[in-house]
């Protein structure tokens, strides 16, 4: 220890040449030996010490030069601490290491692993970041979660903490589906991801949509890489919404938002309703019912009309083309006293349309007897003759 001039030394002050014969502070201590940390490694320092007591501070001591050795990699870094904000996240923080090995921290590799599973790199982060959020975990898992610092000449060995997620919960919302691709009865969706899987790996997706009544769901899409599909069977010329949610083993998510409006293409006309044969004759009948609630989009210009001749009979065309919008019409050539069924459809400048709901039964009236077949001569004589024949239909 130098003279202490009278009063007692309470302090040293080292300092370090910054460049051109300039000394700057870089550590005091009350004792009389400290240690130097932060130094690059194979590199030529010059230090001093200024002594101080009470009265003032000493003239510096005559420079002391070493040279350091050549650097290796970092040690770990210090205080790794994980949080859950959620059982698909963690946010990891950790401390620089306490010695940078002679040369700066450049990076920090991050990493995790879960029992059983391979080793999963997260991310690079510069030395500035002592922070990243992971996310994509499963619920009620333990993990094992990793920080290495790394300098110029490499890696250091990797701090480590053990930390388990919480349980998984159900997935988040898709994004809005958006629509395109449509045709006359069909209509092209996509959609984006959600935001997480809650925990537990998606399932898959349901999709559900709306025309003119309440909502249905229209497709479920088992596994989770879906993210488009083709939605089919809907109705034509009309307006349609679409949403959709995911779901895992926890459960069903919430929906999306509802897309835009998409229309589908124009159509034939819908189907007629309450198709009536409201007079019946021997051999006609007139036909009426309720005009389409829709025309598909285009004017309805006439009717295809079919007929059915008993439950078990095929359905035949009865009228090719009504040729005019109008609701009745009379279908002739019918056989008396015969039961008969009809179906109506529009037409329009698409083609034929939906098919109406069959009519009630209705019986064409009573006719005079059929004509009976041919009589068989069952026995003749010089002045007689005996017929036999079968009784034909009576017409009711």
């Amino acid at each position: 220890a130098p003279d202490d001039g009278g009063r007692e030394i309470t302090m040293y002050f080292i300092e370090q040449e910054i460049g051109n014969g300039t000394f700057s502070t870089v550590a005091e201590t009350s004792g009389l030996i400290c240690s130097l940390a932060g130094l690059s490694g194979s590199t030529a320092y010059r230090v001093r010490v200024v002594a101080v007591n009470a009265i003032g501070s000493s003239l510096a001591s005559d420079a002391a030069e070493f040279l350091t050795l050549p650097p290796l990699e970092p040690q770990p870094p210090a205080d790794v601490l994980v949080a859950h904000g959620a059982p698909y996240l963690a946010t990891v923080s950790w401390s620089p290491p306490a010695d940078d090995g002679g040369r700066p921290v450049v990076a920090y590799a991050v990493s995790f692993v879960a029992s059983g599973r391979s080793l999963e790199e997260v991310s690079m982060v510069g030395a500035e970041k002592q922070i990243v959020e992971i996310s994509g975990l499963l619920g009620a898992t333990t993990y094992e979660f990793q920080a290495a610092a790394l300098n110029e000449v490499g890696t250091s060995i990797a701090a480590t903490c053990v930390s388990s997620t919480p349980p998984s919960v159900v997935p988040a919302a898709p994004g809005i589906p958006t629509v395109g691709g449509l045709s006359q009865h069909s209509a092209a969706l996509a959609w984006e991801d959600p935001m997480h899987d809650g925990g537990s790996p998606l399932l898959g997706f349901r999709i559900w949509a709306r025309s003119e009544g309440s909502w249905s769901m229209v497709a479920e899409l088992l596994g989770g890489s879906w993210n488009s599909t083709v939605i089919e069977n809907l109705q034509g010329d009309t307006d349609h919404r679409f949403k959709v949610l995911a779901f895992n083993r926890v459960g069903a998510g919430p929906f999306s938002g509802v897309s835009l409006v998409a229309r589908t293409w124009e159509v034939p006309p819908f189907a007629p309703s309450g198709v009536t044969a409201s007079q019946v004759w021997q051999h006609e009948v007139v036909l009426s019912w309720e005009a389409p609630a829709r025309d598909g989009g285009h004017a309805i210009t006439g009717y295809r009309v079919w007929q059915q001749g008993g439950a078990e009979a095929d359905w035949i065309l009865a009228i090719g083309d009504s040729g005019s919008n109008g609701t009745s019409l009379v279908v002739p050539r019918l056989v008396g006293n015969s039961a008969y069924s009809f179906r109506v459809a529009g037409i329009n400048s698409l083609g034929v349309g939906e098919q109406s709901s069959p009519s009630a039964i209705a019986r064409t009236l009573p006719v005079p007897p059929y004509k009976p077949l041919p009589p068989n001569i069952t026995s003749t004589a010089a002045s007689s003759a005996e017929l036999e024949w079968e009784a034909p239909d009576d017409g009711g």
